[in-house]
């Protein structure tokens, strides 16, 4: 193997270790924690392929031909370059889309789109795009940007979505496409500012709700 090679590795093994790590910390980042399992998969697909021995490093151990230590190079670049593996990448790239969402006006300062960017790689976000909703990054973010800028926070964004969910497990089939979702948003923001002094204790009532004579949130809250 040759010096690049071998640095290139020794880079890539870094920063999976770095990642690895911090995973095991608890600290929230979704976007780390899929690039470390795609990054991972990809590995222990290579070496599988390769009839090497299956480990969590990056190892060209018993691989002879140009062809092969090519296919190991791109490997190690898919971690090297990666803007969520690599930390300066990372950095860069979360610098950048700070200021996007600045820029496109879904946040009013640096702290709103710095939470914007937090919850994109949030298990919340994964969950609505799961609910395949598919074009949710203008609109949706722009919502989200609103909630933090009326000092609301990312547990108050995940009730809302559990209780639009929740809709869903009662039977409620009014809502077909994002729009449906984003006209809820709005009405859900809403009902928080003028139901101030009963409105989580509502929420919480409707979600531990089995009955069958409600199936919508803002009906129940109505009858609350």
């Amino acid at each position: 193997m040759d010096k690049e090679l071998k640095e290139l590795q020794k880079q890539a093994n870094r920063f999976m270790k770095q990642a690895r790590e911090s995973i095991k910390s608890n600290k929230e980042d979704g976007y780390l924690e899929r690039a470390f399992m795609r990054a991972n998969n990809r590995l222990r697909m290579f070496q599988k392929k390769h009839k090497m021995h299956k480990g969590y490093l990056f190892s060209s151990k018993g691989l002879e031909t140009e062809e092969d230590l090519e296919k190991y190079k791109q490997l190690l670049k898919s971690v090297t370059e990666n803007v969520r593996l690599n930390p300066e990448l990372s950095e860069t790239h979360k610098e950048s889309q700070i200021q996007f969402y600045q820029d496109q006006g879904w946040a009013k300062d640096r702290e709103s789109a710095e939470a914007i960017y937090n919850f994109k790689g949030t298990s919340i976000y994964e969950e609505l795009m799961d609910m395949n909703l598919s074009d949710i990054p203008s609109e949706l973010l722009e919502r989200y940007g609103k909630f933090i800028d009326a000092n609301y926070s990312v547990d108050d964004f995940s009730d809302m979505i559990t209780a639009f969910n929740k809709q869903l497990s009662l039977g409620n089939r009014k809502y077909k496409d994002v729009k449906d979702f984003y006209k809820f948003t709005d009405r859900y923001m809403k009902l928080m500012k003028t139901r101030q002094d009963d409105f989580n204790k509502g929420l919480s009532e409707f979600m531990e709700y089995n009955g069958d004579e409600y199936n919508d949130f803002f009906t129940f809250m109505e009858n609350f």
